[in-house]
């Protein structure tokens, strides 16, 4: 199988798993929020912090995704594959690739 595929193969797993799970803790949230015998405006407060919660959560688990990949990315281009990571690798890159990038 080629590299490639299996590190696309490896981001959307990676993203999937953390959409399910921002899924399934929303579906866990509003489950236990229905069951809450809470009136009025003390309801419309644990409603909007709830809200907060599962948007904190959403930016947490997507975060969390994307720096799991960030080594395959980088091996991928050939960062810190077989050498050590050096900051000068990472700028000749953005340098030669990223101008073709802003040229397109």
């Amino acid at each position: 199988m080629d590299v490639r595929l299996t590190t696309i193969g490896v981001i959307l797993l990676a993203f999937l798993a953390a959409g399910l799970l921002v899924r399934a803790a929303h579906a866990l949230v509003n489950r236990l929020l229905t069951r809450l015998d809470i009136g009025g405006e003390n309801r419309a407060a644990l409603h909007a912090r709830a809200q907060q919660l599962l948007r904190a959560l959403t930016l947490l688990a997507f975060g969390v995704a994307a720096l799991a990949i960030l080594p395959l990315l980088l091996a991928q281009f050939g960062i810190g594959a077989d050498e050590r990571w050096d900051p000068r690798i990472l700028v000749r890159w953005v340098l030669v690739h990223g101008i073709n990038v802003v040229v397109i």
